[in-house]
């Protein structure tokens, strides 16, 4: 039997990338978004809110259906609004941590433990630098992503021995979140990192891949660093 994949973001960016890597490895995809996932061998595509438990009820009723355990929750989904702190909308504050976390929650309340594979499974939450440092307008997207390190860190503990969990804090990685950005702000984040460039979607993929495997069985419970030295990188004069 495949192993099998729940990622959510899986239309696009980093989440894309992830789903074509796992799925050209063999394992059986299960791509959430708001939006269809592109046709591919080995992925299906769920369309919907991943704030909606509906959504959920219905990939727990495929996977019973077909007879699946997942062994791996990959969770890329997230909201980014930038704007000054006292200035954000309930609605939208609110947003960064319905996406953001609140949705992991909905999901496993929904799939169930049991709904997991016995060996194996694993858990992986994408967070970000901006977790660990300041930047302005960012306060709803950092406050939501430095949450999913911390639940990262308590799952772990409560799942110890059955599912391993552990969040990625990821730097400037090349996906649409940059569309908007102009040539200097593209040139900024690269000259940011150690490496001089930005990351790339397979880049995060390649290290997901390892982390599912068993080679990485005795991971648990970490914030794994994927940023081009980007936090390590700092300019003085």
């Amino acid at each position: 039997m495949s192993d099998v994949a729940v990622v959510t973001g899986g239309a696009g960016g980093i989440g894309k990338a992830v789903c074509a890597s796992l799925a050209h490895s063999g394992w059986r995809v299960l791509s959430i978004d708001v939006v269809p996932s592109p046709i591919r061998a080995n992925v299906e595509s769920f369309v919907g809110d991943v704030t909606d438990p509906n959504l959920w009820d219905a990939v727990q009723k495929h996977l019973v259906s077909e007879n699946l355990k997942v062994t791996s929750f990959l969770h890329f989904a997230f909201h980014l609004e930038r704007e000054n702190f006292p200035n954000f909308a309930p609605n939208a504050w609110i947003r960064h941590f319905d996406v953001n976390i609140a949705s992991v929650q909905t999901a496993i309340s929904k799939l169930g433990w049991e709904s997991f594979a016995q060996d194996n499974a694993s858990m992986i939450l994408a967070s970000s630098v901006h977790s660990r440092i300041g930047v302005a307008l960012h306060s709803g997207y950092a406050a939501s992503k430095a949450a999913l390190n911390a639940l990262a860190r308590q799952l772990a503990v409560e799942l110890a021995g059955r599912i391993r969990v552990n969040s990625l804090v990821l730097g400037p990685i090349n996906s649409p979140v940059w569309a908007g950005a102009s040539a200097a702000q593209l040139d900024s984040a690269r000259n940011e990192t150690a490496s001089l460039r930005m990351g790339e979607p397979e880049d995060v993929a390649n290290l997901v891949r390892f982390l599912v495997s068993r080679e990485a069985s005795f991971i648990n419970g970490s914030e794994l660093v994927l940023d081009g030295g980007f936090l390590a990188k700092k300019e003085t004069r």
